[in-house]
């Protein structure tokens, strides 16, 4: 029988952790990756993300801390796109779910049976979610920044409770904003947004292309759990030119469903808000004047997200 190599090894940490939900089962992976195995293999790009992934699932902030600081040392300092992960600031301890401890009623039905025996299996399941435990090392040959890696870290950042952190540094993650033709500009002053609208259109579609469609899906998902309606809508425009411009490439793509559900979320929650308008009054010796009519008060990140 063949060795097994490095493919065979990650789809097993992809059987173990987004699978089954087994973090010992992934070490033992690990372990004879890693150490057991004649040739050792060092984790890549695929490894890390499907270690992400996977604590991001199970819902263990101590892991994914781990993940992210031995990926952080594998990437190369000279890589543009090193400080994306840098400029985010730290991430709040993530929920955990722990097993219920109340037992459910004393009833004789087969019905009352099969609940007994699922919430001891879910029991079980959680139990060893929570008590299992890995470490994943530096690899040993410098790694470039993929977009896998990048989606990975939006949807834990999102996991944990802060999608804000992505809209503050959305357009150091997609300095191609700047190209969009968009009254939201987030934080940028505006000697940072002139820096990017000199850039070239034509060069930067070419890396828009290249992060591919559920990066966009996961952003404009985060942007949406943090509100920022305006920020959000500029990235869809954004997918939206890259996709028709992947059909001109050699690796074309079509936005996932998910992109889209979100968009429309978006727009539901600010269709909820209600309008301010103006309207007239008569008061008595003061002639006609206008004042703000509205049924809901108007929120700070909404203003200007839909003005052209």
């Amino acid at each position: 029988m063949p060795c097994l190599n490095q493919e065979a090894y990650n789809s097993l940490l992809h059987y173990a952790l987004i699978e089954r939900r087994l973090p010992d089962f992934a070490r033992r992976v690990l372990q004879h990756m890693l150490h057991d195995r004649e040739q050792t293999l060092s984790p890549n790009e695929a490894t890390y993300h499907i270690l992400l992934r996977g604590s991001t699932l199970l819902r263990r902030n101590d892991l994914a801390q781990g993940v992210i600081r031995s990926y952080l040392q594998s990437i190369s300092p000279a890589d543009p796109n090193s400080s994306v992960f840098v400029d985010f600031p730290g991430l709040k301890k993530a929920d955990t779910i722990r097993p219920t401890t109340a037992d459910p009623p004393s009833v004789s039905s087969p019905s009352t049976r099969r609940y007994l025996s699922r919430t001891s299996t879910i029991k079980e399941i959680v139990a060893r979610a929570q008590t299992g435990s890995f470490t994943v090392p530096p690899t040993s040959d410098p790694l470039a920044v993929n977009s896998h890696f990048i989606v990975s870290y939006i949807k834990h950042v999102v996991a944990t409770g802060t999608p804000n952190a992505c809209a503050d540094v959305l357009f150091q993650l997609l300095p191609e904003l700047a190209t969009i033709d968009h009254p939201e500009w987030g934080n940028m002053s505006s000697r940072q947004r002139a820096i990017l609208i000199a850039r070239n259109r034509e060069a930067s579609m070419g890396r828009a292309i290249g992060l591919g469609p559920h990066f966009y899906a996961a952003i404009i998902n985060a942007l949406r759990k943090a509100g920022r309606t305006g920020l959000a809508e500029r990235v869809w425009m954004l997918a939206k030119e890259a996709e028709a411009a992947s059909w001109k490439s050699s690796t074309p793509w079509c936005l996932p469903i998910e992109a889209y559900t979100a968009m429309l979320q978006c727009y539901g929650s600010e269709s909820q808000k209600g309008l301010t308008m103006n309207y007239r009054k008569m008061f008595p010796g003061r002639g006609v004047q206008y004042q703000l009519r509205s049924s809901v008060p108007t929120k700070a990140y909404a203003l200007g997200w839909g003005r052209f």
